[in-house]
Protein backbone atom coordinates (compact mmCIF):
# COMPACT_ATOMS: atom_id res chain seq x y z
CA UNK A 1 0.00 0.00 0.00
CA UNK A 2 2.67 2.35 0.48
CA UNK A 3 4.53 1.45 -2.47
CA UNK A 4 1.01 2.34 -4.38
CA UNK A 5 0.92 6.03 -2.55
CA UNK A 6 4.46 6.53 -3.37
CA UNK A 7 3.66 5.71 -7.17
CA UNK A 8 0.71 7.93 -6.84
CA UNK A 9 2.60 10.88 -5.86
CA UNK A 10 5.40 10.19 -8.31
CA UNK A 11 2.67 10.29 -10.81
CA UNK A 12 0.67 13.16 -9.71
CA UNK A 13 4.24 15.37 -9.80
CA UNK A 14 5.08 14.05 -13.20
CA UNK A 15 1.70 14.52 -15.21
CA UNK A 16 -0.46 16.85 -13.69
CA UNK A 17 -0.73 20.30 -14.97
CA UNK A 18 -2.27 23.44 -13.92
CA UNK A 19 -5.21 22.85 -16.74
CA UNK A 20 -5.91 19.42 -14.64
CA UNK A 21 -6.47 21.26 -12.00
CA UNK A 22 -9.01 23.54 -13.33
CA UNK A 23 -10.73 20.64 -14.97
CA UNK A 24 -10.99 18.95 -11.63
CA UNK A 25 -12.36 22.47 -9.99
CA UNK A 26 -15.05 22.73 -12.92
CA UNK A 27 -15.93 19.05 -12.51
CA UNK A 28 -16.62 19.86 -8.77
CA UNK A 29 -18.22 22.95 -9.07
CA UNK A 30 -20.48 20.93 -12.01
CA UNK A 31 -20.38 18.16 -8.65
CA UNK A 32 -21.43 21.01 -6.17
CA UNK A 33 -24.33 22.56 -8.92
CA UNK A 34 -26.08 18.60 -9.12
CA UNK A 35 -25.86 18.14 -5.28
CA UNK A 36 -27.45 21.72 -5.02
CA UNK A 37 -30.11 21.06 -7.66
CA UNK A 38 -30.74 17.58 -5.76
CA UNK A 39 -31.74 18.93 -2.51
CA UNK A 40 -34.16 21.58 -4.22
CA UNK A 41 -35.63 19.38 -6.73
CA UNK A 42 -39.24 18.92 -7.94
CA UNK A 43 -41.39 16.94 -4.94
CA UNK A 44 -41.67 14.44 -3.85
CA UNK A 45 -37.76 14.05 -5.07
CA UNK A 46 -35.97 16.24 -2.41
CA UNK A 47 -38.49 15.23 -0.11
CA UNK A 48 -37.12 11.59 0.49
CA UNK A 49 -35.03 8.86 -1.11
CA UNK A 50 -35.96 6.71 -4.03
CA UNK A 51 -36.93 3.17 -2.88
CA UNK A 52 -32.67 1.16 -3.21
CA UNK A 53 -31.51 4.24 -0.98
CA UNK A 54 -34.79 4.17 1.13
CA UNK A 55 -34.23 0.58 1.82
CA UNK A 56 -30.53 1.15 3.63
CA UNK A 57 -31.88 4.44 4.96
CA UNK A 58 -34.73 2.41 7.05
CA UNK A 59 -31.89 -0.41 7.79
CA UNK A 60 -29.48 2.81 9.19
CA UNK A 61 -33.11 4.15 11.30
CA UNK A 62 -33.61 0.15 12.43
CA UNK A 63 -30.18 -0.49 14.07
CA UNK A 64 -30.37 3.13 16.11
CA UNK A 65 -34.05 2.83 17.11
CA UNK A 66 -34.40 -0.62 17.62
CA UNK A 67 -36.96 -0.81 20.51
CA UNK A 68 -39.32 1.56 18.37
CA UNK A 69 -39.62 -1.04 15.20
CA UNK A 70 -41.54 -3.97 17.44
CA UNK A 71 -44.36 -5.67 14.68
CA UNK A 72 -42.42 -4.04 12.31
CA UNK A 73 -42.04 -6.53 9.24
CA UNK A 74 -38.63 -6.11 8.46
CA UNK A 75 -36.98 -3.91 11.07
CA UNK A 76 -38.42 -6.11 13.87
CA UNK A 77 -35.71 -8.40 13.90
CA UNK A 78 -31.85 -7.03 12.56
CA UNK A 79 -31.11 -11.11 11.04
CA UNK A 80 -33.95 -9.67 8.59
CA UNK A 81 -31.37 -7.16 6.88
CA UNK A 82 -27.86 -7.84 8.45
CA UNK A 83 -26.71 -9.75 4.99
CA UNK A 84 -26.94 -5.91 3.75
CA UNK A 85 -23.92 -4.30 5.47
CA UNK A 86 -22.08 -1.98 2.46
CA UNK A 87 -20.44 0.72 3.54
CA UNK A 88 -23.37 3.21 3.23
CA UNK A 89 -24.74 1.93 6.41
CA UNK A 90 -22.35 2.94 8.91
CA UNK A 91 -21.48 6.40 7.11
CA UNK A 92 -25.21 7.24 7.06
CA UNK A 93 -25.85 6.11 10.72
CA UNK A 94 -22.62 8.40 11.23
CA UNK A 95 -23.62 11.67 8.78
CA UNK A 96 -27.33 11.01 10.44
CA UNK A 97 -25.92 12.20 13.91
CA UNK A 98 -25.19 15.41 12.35
CA UNK A 99 -28.03 16.11 9.72
CA UNK A 100 -30.84 14.49 12.19
CA UNK A 101 -32.67 12.84 9.06
CA UNK A 102 -31.23 9.82 7.23
CA UNK A 103 -32.80 10.53 3.78
CA UNK A 104 -30.71 14.03 4.07
CA UNK A 105 -27.52 11.61 5.49
CA UNK A 106 -27.88 9.72 2.73
CA UNK A 107 -28.26 12.42 -0.41
CA UNK A 108 -24.97 14.15 1.07
CA UNK A 109 -23.07 11.70 -0.67
CA UNK A 110 -24.81 12.56 -4.05
CA UNK A 111 -22.10 15.37 -4.75
CA UNK A 112 -19.32 13.73 -3.25
CA UNK A 113 -20.21 10.61 -5.90
CA UNK A 114 -20.69 12.67 -8.85
CA UNK A 115 -17.28 14.34 -8.46
CA UNK A 116 -15.32 11.12 -8.04
CA UNK A 117 -17.57 9.77 -10.97
CA UNK A 118 -16.29 12.72 -13.51
CA UNK A 119 -12.77 12.89 -12.15
CA UNK A 120 -11.82 9.21 -12.30
CA UNK A 121 -13.30 8.94 -15.95
CA UNK A 122 -11.33 12.01 -16.61
CA UNK A 123 -7.77 10.52 -15.89
CA UNK A 124 -8.65 7.01 -17.29
CA UNK A 125 -9.88 9.35 -20.72
CA UNK A 126 -5.88 10.52 -20.16
CA UNK A 127 -4.55 7.71 -20.06
CA UNK A 128 -6.68 5.75 -23.03
CA UNK A 129 -7.29 8.64 -25.13
CA UNK A 130 -3.80 10.98 -24.68
CA UNK A 131 -6.02 14.29 -25.29
CA UNK A 132 -6.95 16.24 -22.15
CA UNK A 133 -9.76 17.44 -24.94
CA UNK A 134 -11.38 14.16 -25.11
CA UNK A 135 -10.96 13.06 -21.46
CA UNK A 136 -13.08 16.20 -20.74
CA UNK A 137 -15.42 14.89 -23.05
CA UNK A 138 -15.08 11.12 -22.13
CA UNK A 139 -16.27 12.11 -18.23
CA UNK A 140 -19.62 14.06 -19.54
CA UNK A 141 -20.20 10.92 -22.37
CA UNK A 142 -19.83 8.37 -19.56
CA UNK A 143 -22.80 9.79 -17.07
CA UNK A 144 -24.87 9.50 -19.94
CA UNK A 145 -27.93 7.32 -18.72
CA UNK A 146 -28.52 3.79 -19.90
CA UNK A 147 -31.25 1.60 -18.93
CA UNK A 148 -30.67 -2.08 -18.93
CA UNK A 149 -32.97 -4.50 -19.54
CA UNK A 150 -32.81 -6.12 -16.00
CA UNK A 151 -33.94 -3.58 -13.79
CA UNK A 152 -31.09 -1.42 -13.94
CA UNK A 153 -28.97 1.04 -15.78
CA UNK A 154 -25.55 2.69 -15.90
CA UNK A 155 -25.33 6.41 -15.99
CA UNK A 156 -26.45 9.60 -13.16
CA UNK A 157 -29.50 8.98 -11.14
CA UNK A 158 -31.35 11.02 -8.29
CA UNK A 159 -29.86 9.32 -5.04
CA UNK A 160 -26.33 8.02 -4.35
CA UNK A 161 -27.19 4.19 -4.34
CA UNK A 162 -24.31 1.64 -3.70
CA UNK A 163 -23.51 0.89 -7.67
CA UNK A 164 -23.70 4.48 -8.23
CA UNK A 165 -20.66 5.11 -5.29
CA UNK A 166 -19.28 1.78 -7.08
CA UNK A 167 -19.70 4.06 -10.76
CA UNK A 168 -17.99 6.48 -8.71
CA UNK A 169 -15.19 4.40 -8.29
CA UNK A 170 -14.70 2.24 -11.15
CA UNK A 171 -12.31 4.71 -13.43
CA UNK A 172 -9.97 4.82 -10.64
CA UNK A 173 -9.71 1.13 -10.31
CA UNK A 174 -9.72 1.15 -14.19
CA UNK A 175 -7.06 3.71 -14.37
CA UNK A 176 -4.81 2.02 -12.19
CA UNK A 177 -5.36 -1.36 -13.77
CA UNK A 178 -4.29 -0.35 -17.01
CA UNK A 179 -1.78 1.96 -15.85
CA UNK A 180 -0.13 -1.14 -14.22
CA UNK A 181 -0.99 -3.60 -16.29
CA UNK A 182 2.63 -4.68 -17.39
CA UNK A 183 3.50 -4.25 -13.98
CA UNK A 184 2.99 -7.87 -11.89
CA UNK A 185 4.03 -6.35 -8.52
CA UNK A 186 1.31 -3.95 -8.33
CA UNK A 187 -1.34 -6.71 -8.93
CA UNK A 188 -1.66 -7.67 -5.16
CA UNK A 189 -2.32 -4.44 -4.27
CA UNK A 190 -5.37 -3.91 -7.35
CA UNK A 191 -6.81 -6.81 -6.29
CA UNK A 192 -7.29 -5.94 -2.43
CA UNK A 193 -8.42 -2.58 -3.69
CA UNK A 194 -11.11 -4.34 -5.90
CA UNK A 195 -11.53 -6.59 -2.79
CA UNK A 196 -12.25 -2.90 -0.94
CA UNK A 197 -14.99 -2.72 -3.31
CA UNK A 198 -17.46 -5.29 -1.90
CA UNK A 199 -18.37 -3.37 0.67
CA UNK A 200 -19.69 -0.32 -1.45
CA UNK A 201 -21.72 -2.86 -3.97
CA UNK A 202 -20.55 -6.79 -3.31
CA UNK A 203 -22.34 -7.74 -6.99
CA UNK A 204 -20.48 -5.10 -8.90
CA UNK A 205 -17.22 -5.40 -7.08
CA UNK A 206 -17.01 -9.54 -7.58
CA UNK A 207 -17.74 -9.33 -11.25
CA UNK A 208 -14.95 -6.14 -12.00
CA UNK A 209 -12.94 -8.47 -9.99
CA UNK A 210 -12.83 -11.40 -11.99
CA UNK A 211 -12.96 -9.82 -15.12
CA UNK A 212 -9.49 -7.75 -14.16
CA UNK A 213 -8.23 -11.12 -12.55
CA UNK A 214 -8.99 -13.01 -15.94
CA UNK A 215 -7.11 -10.67 -17.97
CA UNK A 216 -3.87 -10.72 -15.86
CA UNK A 217 -4.06 -14.02 -17.09
CA UNK A 218 -2.37 -12.90 -20.75
CA UNK A 219 -0.18 -10.27 -19.22
CA UNK A 220 2.18 -12.44 -17.02
CA UNK A 221 5.97 -11.50 -18.30
CA UNK A 222 7.05 -14.17 -21.03
CA UNK A 223 10.05 -15.67 -18.91
CA UNK A 224 7.64 -17.32 -16.36
CA UNK A 225 7.14 -20.71 -15.95
CA UNK A 226 3.72 -21.91 -16.06
CA UNK A 227 3.88 -23.12 -12.10
CA UNK A 228 5.14 -19.57 -11.22
CA UNK A 229 2.06 -18.04 -12.76
CA UNK A 230 -0.66 -19.77 -11.76
CA UNK A 231 1.24 -19.16 -8.03
CA UNK A 232 1.07 -15.93 -8.86
CA UNK A 233 -2.20 -15.03 -9.85
CA UNK A 234 -3.74 -17.51 -7.66
CA UNK A 235 -2.03 -15.32 -4.66
CA UNK A 236 -4.14 -12.17 -6.59
CA UNK A 237 -6.73 -14.01 -6.00
CA UNK A 238 -6.32 -14.82 -2.87
CA UNK A 239 -5.93 -11.03 -1.61
CA UNK A 240 -8.99 -10.46 -2.99
CA UNK A 241 -10.59 -13.38 -1.33
CA UNK A 242 -9.13 -12.27 2.20
CA UNK A 243 -10.16 -8.69 1.95
CA UNK A 244 -13.82 -9.43 1.17
CA UNK A 245 -14.49 -12.52 3.17
CA UNK A 246 -15.88 -10.42 6.52
CA UNK A 247 -18.48 -9.60 4.08
CA UNK A 248 -18.66 -12.32 2.11
CA UNK A 249 -18.94 -14.34 5.30
CA UNK A 250 -21.44 -12.00 6.81
CA UNK A 251 -23.77 -12.30 3.58
CA UNK A 252 -23.29 -15.97 3.37
CA UNK A 253 -24.50 -16.93 6.69
CA UNK A 254 -27.14 -14.33 7.33
CA UNK A 255 -29.30 -15.84 4.49
CA UNK A 256 -32.32 -18.04 4.57
CA UNK A 257 -31.93 -19.47 1.24
CA UNK A 258 -31.97 -23.19 2.16
CA UNK A 259 -34.19 -23.22 5.20
CA UNK A 260 -37.74 -23.03 3.88
CA UNK A 261 -39.48 -26.16 3.92
CA UNK A 262 -41.52 -25.36 0.79
CA UNK A 263 -38.34 -24.13 -1.91
CA UNK A 264 -40.65 -24.12 -4.95
CA UNK A 265 -43.08 -22.11 -3.31
CA UNK A 266 -40.21 -19.01 -1.99
CA UNK A 267 -39.19 -19.55 -6.23
CA UNK A 268 -42.76 -18.94 -7.34
CA UNK A 269 -42.97 -15.71 -4.62
CA UNK A 270 -39.98 -14.37 -6.00
CA UNK A 271 -40.40 -15.07 -10.06
CA UNK A 272 -44.05 -13.42 -9.10
CA UNK A 273 -42.52 -10.36 -7.33
CA UNK A 274 -40.08 -9.65 -10.08
CA UNK A 275 -40.34 -9.47 -14.21
CA UNK A 276 -38.50 -12.78 -15.50
CA UNK A 277 -34.90 -12.81 -15.69
CA UNK A 278 -34.36 -10.64 -12.83
CA UNK A 279 -34.87 -13.69 -10.48
CA UNK A 280 -32.87 -15.38 -13.36
CA UNK A 281 -34.11 -19.60 -11.86
CA UNK A 282 -34.18 -20.60 -15.42
CA UNK A 283 -30.44 -20.71 -16.19
CA UNK A 284 -31.70 -20.75 -20.24
CA UNK A 285 -34.06 -17.92 -19.85
CA UNK A 286 -31.23 -15.61 -18.07
CA UNK A 287 -28.39 -16.08 -21.06
CA UNK A 288 -31.05 -15.22 -23.42
CA UNK A 289 -32.22 -12.10 -21.21
CA UNK A 290 -28.00 -11.30 -21.48
CA UNK A 291 -27.51 -11.78 -25.41
CA UNK A 292 -30.66 -9.84 -25.56
CA UNK A 293 -30.09 -6.76 -23.06
CA UNK A 294 -26.30 -6.74 -24.97
CA UNK A 295 -26.91 -7.18 -28.42
CA UNK A 296 -30.66 -5.01 -28.47
CA UNK A 297 -31.63 -4.10 -25.43
CA UNK A 298 -28.88 -1.71 -25.14
CA UNK A 299 -28.20 0.23 -27.92
CA UNK A 300 -24.82 1.96 -26.78
CA UNK A 301 -23.14 -1.46 -27.29
CA UNK A 302 -23.35 -0.91 -30.96
CA UNK A 303 -20.99 2.12 -30.52
CA UNK A 304 -18.40 0.43 -28.80
CA UNK A 305 -18.66 -2.13 -31.76
CA UNK A 306 -18.35 0.24 -34.38
CA UNK A 307 -15.09 1.61 -32.16
CA UNK A 308 -13.37 -1.86 -31.88
CA UNK A 309 -13.75 -2.20 -36.09
CA UNK A 310 -12.43 1.39 -36.17
CA UNK A 311 -9.52 0.48 -34.03
CA UNK A 312 -8.61 -3.04 -35.76
CA UNK A 313 -8.84 -1.43 -38.91
CA UNK A 314 -5.72 0.34 -38.25
CA UNK A 315 -2.28 -1.63 -37.63
CA UNK A 316 -1.07 0.30 -34.94
CA UNK A 317 -3.85 -0.70 -33.30
CA UNK A 318 -4.33 -4.28 -33.55
CA UNK A 319 -1.45 -4.87 -30.96
CA UNK A 320 -2.30 -2.01 -28.52
CA UNK A 321 -2.26 -4.03 -24.81
CA UNK A 322 -4.73 -1.30 -23.61
CA UNK A 323 -7.30 -2.33 -26.32
CA UNK A 324 -6.18 -5.81 -25.18
CA UNK A 325 -6.88 -5.39 -21.78
CA UNK A 326 -10.11 -3.96 -22.51
CA UNK A 327 -11.77 -6.29 -24.67
CA UNK A 328 -10.03 -9.19 -22.02
CA UNK A 329 -12.38 -7.42 -19.58
CA UNK A 330 -15.53 -8.09 -21.52
CA UNK A 331 -14.74 -11.62 -22.06
CA UNK A 332 -13.96 -11.94 -18.18
CA UNK A 333 -17.15 -10.64 -17.45
CA UNK A 334 -19.11 -13.22 -19.83
CA UNK A 335 -17.54 -15.61 -18.62
CA UNK A 336 -18.14 -14.71 -14.46
CA UNK A 337 -21.37 -14.06 -15.77
CA UNK A 338 -21.77 -17.86 -17.35
CA UNK A 339 -20.01 -19.40 -14.62
CA UNK A 340 -21.63 -17.92 -11.56
CA UNK A 341 -24.71 -17.15 -12.49
CA UNK A 342 -24.63 -20.82 -14.45
CA UNK A 343 -22.98 -22.70 -11.50
CA UNK A 344 -25.18 -20.37 -8.68
CA UNK A 345 -28.46 -21.52 -10.93
CA UNK A 346 -27.49 -25.14 -11.44
CA UNK A 347 -26.78 -25.93 -7.53
CA UNK A 348 -29.87 -24.56 -6.35
CA UNK A 349 -31.98 -26.80 -8.82
CA UNK A 350 -29.80 -29.84 -7.81
CA UNK A 351 -30.06 -29.26 -3.74
CA UNK A 352 -33.90 -28.14 -4.30
CA UNK A 353 -32.68 -24.28 -2.88
CA UNK A 354 -33.41 -20.83 -4.09
CA UNK A 355 -30.48 -19.31 -6.14
CA UNK A 356 -28.41 -16.55 -3.92
CA UNK A 357 -26.59 -14.84 -6.70
CA UNK A 358 -29.69 -14.25 -9.41
CA UNK A 359 -28.71 -10.26 -9.20
CA UNK A 360 -25.47 -11.05 -10.71
CA UNK A 361 -27.13 -11.07 -14.26
CA UNK A 362 -27.26 -7.06 -13.25
CA UNK A 363 -23.57 -6.38 -13.93
CA UNK A 364 -24.29 -6.33 -17.97
CA UNK A 365 -24.80 -2.25 -16.67
CA UNK A 366 -21.11 -2.19 -17.51
CA UNK A 367 -21.30 -2.71 -20.98
CA UNK A 368 -21.92 0.35 -21.06
CA UNK A 369 -19.15 2.68 -19.77
CA UNK A 370 -16.96 -0.15 -21.79
CA UNK A 371 -18.76 0.60 -25.35
CA UNK A 372 -18.63 4.58 -24.58
CA UNK A 373 -15.27 3.89 -24.42
CA UNK A 374 -14.51 1.49 -26.88
CA UNK A 375 -16.35 4.35 -28.99
CA UNK A 376 -14.35 7.02 -28.31
CA UNK A 377 -11.05 5.20 -28.24
CA UNK A 378 -12.29 4.55 -31.95
CA UNK A 379 -13.14 8.40 -32.58
CA UNK A 380 -9.96 9.12 -31.44
CA UNK A 381 -7.95 7.03 -33.79
CA UNK A 382 -10.09 8.56 -36.54
CA UNK A 383 -9.55 11.68 -35.70
CA UNK A 384 -5.65 12.09 -35.42
CA UNK A 385 -5.73 11.23 -39.24
CA UNK A 386 -7.33 15.07 -40.58
CA UNK A 387 -5.29 17.78 -40.10
CA UNK A 388 -7.62 20.69 -39.41
CA UNK A 389 -7.71 20.80 -35.91
CA UNK A 390 -11.20 22.48 -35.59
CA UNK A 391 -12.98 20.69 -38.12
CA UNK A 392 -11.43 17.43 -36.62
CA UNK A 393 -13.07 17.83 -32.87
CA UNK A 394 -16.57 19.83 -34.17
CA UNK A 395 -17.21 17.11 -36.78
CA UNK A 396 -16.51 14.65 -34.19
CA UNK A 397 -18.07 15.81 -31.09
CA UNK A 398 -21.08 16.24 -33.54
CA UNK A 399 -20.90 12.59 -34.06
CA UNK A 400 -20.54 11.79 -30.82
CA UNK A 401 -23.64 13.70 -29.78
CA UNK A 402 -26.02 12.54 -32.00
CA UNK A 403 -24.75 8.87 -31.71
CA UNK A 404 -25.01 8.98 -28.06
CA UNK A 405 -28.98 10.60 -27.99
CA UNK A 406 -30.18 9.04 -30.91
CA UNK A 407 -29.11 5.16 -30.40
CA UNK A 408 -30.55 6.23 -26.55
CA UNK A 409 -33.76 8.44 -26.91
CA UNK A 410 -33.56 8.53 -22.93
CA UNK A 411 -30.36 10.61 -22.72
CA UNK A 412 -29.69 11.26 -19.20
CA UNK A 413 -32.01 10.33 -16.79
CA UNK A 414 -35.30 11.87 -16.75
CA UNK A 415 -35.72 12.13 -12.92
CA UNK A 416 -31.96 14.00 -13.49
CA UNK A 417 -32.46 16.30 -16.19
CA UNK A 418 -33.94 18.86 -14.18
CA UNK A 419 -31.36 18.68 -11.23
CA UNK A 420 -28.35 20.80 -12.62
CA UNK A 421 -31.16 23.36 -13.92
CA UNK A 422 -32.30 23.82 -9.93
CA UNK A 423 -29.34 23.68 -8.97
CA UNK A 424 -28.21 27.03 -10.48
CA UNK A 425 -31.53 28.39 -9.91
CA UNK A 426 -30.99 27.70 -5.94
CA UNK A 427 -27.51 29.01 -5.85
CA UNK A 428 -28.48 32.52 -7.67
CA UNK A 429 -31.87 32.76 -6.21
CA UNK A 430 -32.00 31.01 -3.04
CA UNK A 431 -34.79 28.28 -4.55
CA UNK A 432 -36.34 25.99 -2.25
CA UNK A 433 -39.74 23.67 -3.68
CA UNK A 434 -42.66 23.35 -1.51
CA UNK A 435 -43.40 20.15 0.61
CA UNK A 436 -44.98 17.04 -1.48
CA UNK A 437 -48.26 15.38 -0.07
CA UNK A 438 -46.10 12.89 0.78
CA UNK A 439 -43.92 14.84 3.26
CA UNK A 440 -47.03 16.51 4.43
CA UNK A 441 -48.41 12.80 5.14
CA UNK A 442 -44.81 11.64 6.66
CA UNK A 443 -44.83 14.71 9.02
CA UNK A 444 -48.81 13.88 10.21
CA UNK A 445 -47.82 10.39 11.06
CA UNK A 446 -45.18 11.42 13.31
CA UNK A 447 -47.18 14.34 14.75
CA UNK A 448 -50.50 12.34 15.03
CA UNK A 449 -49.18 8.76 16.32
CA UNK A 450 -46.93 7.60 19.20
CA UNK A 451 -43.42 6.52 18.79
CA UNK A 452 -43.55 2.94 18.11
CA UNK A 453 -47.42 3.01 16.57
CA UNK A 454 -48.00 0.72 13.74
CA UNK A 455 -48.85 1.72 10.41
CA UNK A 456 -50.00 0.15 7.41
CA UNK A 457 -49.41 1.90 4.39
CA UNK A 458 -51.14 1.59 0.84
CA UNK A 459 -50.49 2.66 -2.27
CA UNK A 460 -47.45 4.87 -1.81
CA UNK A 461 -43.84 5.21 -1.32
CA UNK A 462 -44.03 3.66 2.61
CA UNK A 463 -39.95 3.40 3.74
CA UNK A 464 -39.71 7.51 4.43
CA UNK A 465 -42.41 6.27 7.41
CA UNK A 466 -39.65 4.01 8.68
CA UNK A 467 -36.68 6.62 8.22
CA UNK A 468 -38.37 9.95 8.72
CA UNK A 469 -41.03 8.95 11.23
CA UNK A 470 -39.23 6.23 12.99
CA UNK A 471 -42.67 4.23 12.97
CA UNK A 472 -42.56 0.57 12.25
CA UNK A 473 -44.49 -0.79 8.94
CA UNK A 474 -46.14 -4.07 9.16
CA UNK A 475 -46.30 -4.35 5.75
CA UNK A 476 -44.62 -3.11 2.50
CA UNK A 477 -44.24 -4.07 -1.41
CA UNK A 478 -40.44 -3.20 -0.84
CA UNK A 479 -39.97 -6.00 1.98
CA UNK A 480 -40.30 -8.69 -0.46
CA UNK A 481 -37.07 -7.49 -1.85
CA UNK A 482 -35.22 -8.12 1.61
CA UNK A 483 -37.19 -11.22 2.92
CA UNK A 484 -36.46 -13.18 0.03
CA UNK A 485 -32.86 -13.50 0.93
CA UNK A 486 -33.29 -13.16 4.97
CA UNK A 487 -36.53 -14.74 6.21
CA UNK A 488 -38.27 -17.21 3.86
CA UNK A 489 -41.17 -18.07 6.72
CA UNK A 490 -41.57 -13.81 6.74
CA UNK A 491 -41.41 -14.18 3.31
CA UNK A 492 -44.30 -15.93 3.12
CA UNK A 493 -46.49 -14.11 5.16
CA UNK A 494 -45.58 -11.43 3.13
CA UNK A 495 -47.10 -12.91 -0.15
CA UNK A 496 -50.30 -13.96 1.76
CA UNK A 497 -51.12 -10.20 2.73
CA UNK A 498 -49.80 -9.16 -0.70
CA UNK A 499 -52.84 -11.62 -2.26
CA UNK A 500 -55.06 -10.18 0.26
CA UNK A 501 -54.40 -6.40 -0.50
CA UNK A 502 -54.92 -7.56 -4.52
CA UNK A 503 -57.83 -9.20 -3.99
CA UNK A 504 -59.55 -6.08 -2.09
CA UNK A 505 -58.64 -3.79 -4.65
CA UNK A 506 -59.59 -6.01 -7.23
CA UNK A 507 -63.12 -6.47 -5.64
CA UNK A 508 -64.08 -3.12 -4.88
CA UNK A 509 -62.85 -1.57 -8.06
CA UNK A 510 -66.00 0.69 -8.29
CA UNK A 511 -66.72 1.53 -4.54
CA UNK A 512 -63.60 3.48 -2.53
CA UNK A 513 -65.41 3.09 -0.13
CA UNK A 514 -65.87 -0.54 0.58
CA UNK A 515 -61.47 -0.80 -0.40
CA UNK A 516 -60.83 1.51 2.49
CA UNK A 517 -63.26 -1.27 4.94
CA UNK A 518 -61.43 -3.79 3.44
CA UNK A 519 -58.14 -2.77 3.79
CA UNK A 520 -58.56 -1.19 7.25
CA UNK A 521 -59.60 -4.94 8.18
CA UNK A 522 -56.46 -6.43 6.90
CA UNK A 523 -54.36 -3.74 8.88
CA UNK A 524 -56.59 -4.82 11.81
CA UNK A 525 -55.63 -8.94 10.97
CA UNK A 526 -51.79 -7.14 10.89
CA UNK A 527 -52.12 -5.67 13.98
CA UNK A 528 -51.79 -1.90 12.28
CA UNK A 529 -52.42 0.27 14.60
CA UNK A 530 -52.88 3.18 11.45
CA UNK A 531 -53.71 3.10 7.84
CA UNK A 532 -52.08 5.57 5.91
CA UNK A 533 -53.48 5.35 1.98
CA UNK A 534 -53.01 7.09 -1.29
CA UNK A 535 -55.59 7.86 -3.58
CA UNK A 536 -58.44 8.09 -1.01
CA UNK A 537 -59.88 11.55 -1.24
CA UNK A 538 -62.55 11.06 -2.90
CA UNK A 539 -64.63 8.96 -0.77
CA UNK A 540 -67.31 9.37 1.10
CA UNK A 541 -66.66 9.26 5.03
CA UNK A 542 -69.99 8.66 6.24
CA UNK A 543 -70.50 5.59 4.12
CA UNK A 544 -67.35 4.14 5.52
CA UNK A 545 -68.62 4.45 9.09
CA UNK A 546 -72.44 3.18 7.53
CA UNK A 547 -70.52 0.36 6.29
CA UNK A 548 -68.00 -0.49 8.37
CA UNK A 549 -68.75 -2.05 12.07
CA UNK A 550 -65.85 -0.60 13.79
CA UNK A 551 -65.18 2.50 14.83
CA UNK A 552 -62.57 3.23 12.88
CA UNK A 553 -61.48 7.11 12.41
CA UNK A 554 -60.27 9.47 9.97
CA UNK A 555 -57.85 11.37 11.74
CA UNK A 556 -55.63 13.47 8.52
CA UNK A 557 -56.17 13.90 5.19
CA UNK A 558 -54.79 16.30 2.12
CA UNK A 559 -54.65 16.91 -1.11
CA UNK A 560 -53.34 12.91 -1.68
CA UNK A 561 -53.45 10.51 1.60
CA UNK A 562 -55.72 9.98 4.34
CA UNK A 563 -54.48 9.15 7.75
CA UNK A 564 -57.14 6.36 9.66
CA UNK A 565 -56.85 5.36 13.24
CA UNK A 566 -57.86 1.81 13.16
CA UNK A 567 -60.03 0.36 15.99
CA UNK A 568 -59.43 -2.54 18.17
CA UNK A 569 -60.74 -5.80 17.26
Amino acid sequence: MIKLLQWIMRFTEKHLRLCDILIILTFLLFAIICHTGRTCAPPPIIDFTNSDAGNIACFSAGLDNQELFKGDMVLENPKNYSYYMTIHVPLIRAINKITGSYSEAFLALYGFQIFLLLTGFYFLGILLLKSRFWAVLLSFVIITYGAVGVWTYWGLWTDPIPRDTFASLLGFLWFFVIYTHKSPKYWPILMGLAGLLVYVHPISALAIAFSIWFAYWWFVPKGWSNSRKIAYLFFCGIIFCIVAVPFIYNFVTSLDHSTSENPQLIRKIIEYRTPPGLSAVDFGWAIKKFLFTVMIGCPTVSLGIVGVLVLFSYSEWRKNSELKLILLWIAGGIVFLLFFLGGNIAFANIAGRVPILNNLIRNVRYIIPISLILFMMGVVCIERNFQNWIGRRVVYLSIIVLMIYILNPLGIAKDFRAIPVLGIKSLATGYKPKKSPLAEAITAVSKLTLPGSRILPINLEPLAIRYAAIRPVVWAYKDGAVLDKSNHEKLIKWHQVRERIREVWKKTALSPEKRTIGLLQIARELNAEYLLMADDIHIDINKVKQYNVFPDELIWTNSSYSLYRVADK
